[in-house]
Formats: structure tokens, C-alpha cells, sequence
């Protein structure tokens, strides 16, 4: 027989699924409405992030692969803590405090990471996890949110809470030995894998992986977090990459250099940026010499961090 302690454990239990079911549904069917909208928005959740991830090396790098059937996005920033792995189950964002007046950080995980389902209603989440004074371990696990009901979402958030929770299990989450000593800059330990099951799935990782490449010079300087990109387009059998060269400045005035390289060969984006508290403003030039003005097609002209 039940006790009335079980019984009030288990109904806190399932009112907590439910809150999360309930906000990760209504996201979902906003998302899935605004498809043309939210096609563009899903990778800059990623990159956003990603960017509020710190690590050892000056800043993230992240690595975009896009395949037919599957979108790969990676990045060596920190590990996990389990507050990062439980709060991306239930959207919870995690990382910013709600009195934190720290303009520079979002919060990890929050609801604007469901838009990211638009590619697929799975996710593989791959990465390390640690928290102070206990061994960095290896995870894995299935978000899934394959559902049209909260009731039926709720069985998937439990199932996946209920991994977390053998997070002793040396043979679900395996420990890390010597992780830190061994760790390089190259290793993009943190990995969201998104299979692209159907057409519509498959445009809007074309669409949005467009959509960075077009407009990722400009956010690596506005966005001081990130050092490097590298898109792995084998759609099309590109490979991008853009990285912060130089950043040179007098007073409020910076004269970034975006090194842009596309299968091998590289060219110098350069660009003149101002900065204060108040604005935030800059514009392509041909190079730091002469200064006359460049014209980027297809680029955003606002951005709040990343392009708006």
C-alpha cells in the first residue's frame, strides 16, 4: 500500500514533469508556426551557448558539421555541471542568476534552445561532466521530444532524469582520468547531434547554416567570448573558417581582422569598430590602409551579440 508520504512524493514528481512538458509543448508548436522564422534563429541558440561557456584557451571554438542526414555542432568549452545537464532536460536556463546584471552572460538552456528542435524532435547530447572536487566523467544521453501531449513528453523528461540520477554508474558515466592534464584545444568534447529525418528538417540546417557563414565575421568581435568557427559543409563540399587574427585599437576605435578561409584558401576580412557604453557599431573595409568602405551582401545589419 502506498503511503501518504510516497503518495505526496510521487504527485510532486509528476506537477514538476508536467510544468516542463507543458512550456517545452507550447514552445514547440510556436516554433513549428513560425517555421520560416525560426529556421534562421535555432543556430544562434547554439552559438549563443556556446559563447557563454568559459574555457583555458582565450575563448570557444566551435566545429559545425552538416551532412545529409545529420547536423553536427560541437565546441571546447568547459565541462557540464549537472546543473547544465538537468536544466537542458527540464529548460531550466542555468548559469546566469535572475539578479545577475552581467549583460555578457545568458544563461544556458533556457527556452530558446527548444527552437533547435526545428531539425529534429531528438537530440544526442555528448559531453563531460564535473562539479568541484570530484572527477571530471563521460556522458550520453537522448533528448527527446517526440511528443503532441505533455503527458507523453512527460515519460521521456522522466526517463531521462531518471539516467542522470545513476550518474555514480561508472558504466553509464564513465570517469575521466588525468582529463585535464590531457585536454587540447582541438578536443570538442561538448556535441549536440541532430539526425535530419525529413526535408523540412534537412532546409532548415541548410537555411541556418547559410545564414551563420553569411554573417559570422562581424559576430566573432561583437562577440569577444568566441575565438574561432569552422563550418564543415559536405552538402556542398565547403569548409569555412573564420577566426579573430587581430583586434587592434586606439581608444574607442578597433580595427579587427577576421582571417576567412574556404577550402584552404584565405583572405583578410577587414573591418573598422567602435565601441562605448552606449553603442556598439562597425563597418567592413577593404583593408586597414586605405579604410574605403566594403559592402557585404546578405548581411544582418543588427545585432544584439549575435545578428537580430
Amino acid at each position: 500500500m502506498t503511503t501518504y508520504l510516497e503518495t505526496v512524493q510521487q504527485s510532486k514528481n509528476y506537477n514538476n514533469y508536467k510544468l516542463t512538458a507543458d512550456k517545452v509543448i507550447q514552445i514547440l508548436s510556436d516554433v513549428r508556426n513560425e517555421r520560416t522564422k525560426s529556421r534562421r534563429r535555432w543556430i544562434w541558440e547554439l552559438m549563443q551557448n556556446a559563447k557563454d561557456v568559459p574555457n583555458i584557451y582565450g575563448g570557444v571554438t566551435i566545429e559545425i558539421t552538416l551532412k545529409e542526414n545529420e547536423f553536427i555542432f560541437s565546441h571546447n568549452g568547459n565541462p557540464f555541471r549537472v546543473e547544465n545537464i538537468t536544466g537542458l532536460i527540464q529548460q531550466v536556463s542555468s548559469g546566469k542568476p535572475s539578479d545577475s546584471t552581467n549583460k555578457r552572460i545568458t544563461g544556458k538552456f533556457g527556452t530558446g534552445f527548444i527552437s533547435t528542435h526545428l531539425l529534429s524532435d531528438t537530440v544526442t547530447v555528448k559531453g563531460i561532466v564535473e562539479q568541484n572536487g570530484l572527477l571530471p566523467k563521460t556522458f550520453q544521453f537522448e533528448l527527446n521530444r517526440k511528443a503532441e501531449k505533455s503527458e507523453d513528453l512527460i515519460t521521456f523528461i522522466a526517463e531521462e532524469l531518471d539516467k542522470i540520477e545513476k550518474i555514480e554508474d561508472e558504466h553509464i558515466f564513465p570517469t575521466r582520468h588525468n582529463y585535464h592534464s590531457q585536454r587540447k584545444e582541438t578536443d570538442f568534447d561538448t556535441v549536440f547531434i541532430y539526425p535530419l529525418e525529413n526535408p523540412e528538417s534537412r532546409e532548415a540546417a541548410i537555411v541556418g547554416v547559410e545564414d551563420l557563414a553569411s554573417t559570422l565575421p562581424q559576430t566573432l568581435f561583437f562577440v569577444e567570448e568566441l575565438k574561432k568557427v569552422i563550418i564543415n559543409n559536405e552538402i556542398t563540399g565547403k569548409q569555412i573558417t573564420y577566426e579573430l587574427f587581430e583586434n587592434n585599437n586606439d581608444g574607442n576605435f578597433y580595427f579587427p581582422v577576421i582571417k576567412e578561409t574556404i577550402n584552404g584558401a584565405t583572405q583578410d576580412l577587414c573591418f573598422i569598430h567602435y565601441k562605448d557604453d552606449k553603442l556598439d557599431l562597425a563597418i567592413p573595409i577593404n583593408n586597414h590602409r586605405e579604410r574605403s568602405i566594403k559592402i557585404i551582401e546578405k548581411s544582418a545589419r543588427l545585432y544584439r551579440d549575435f545578428p537580430g
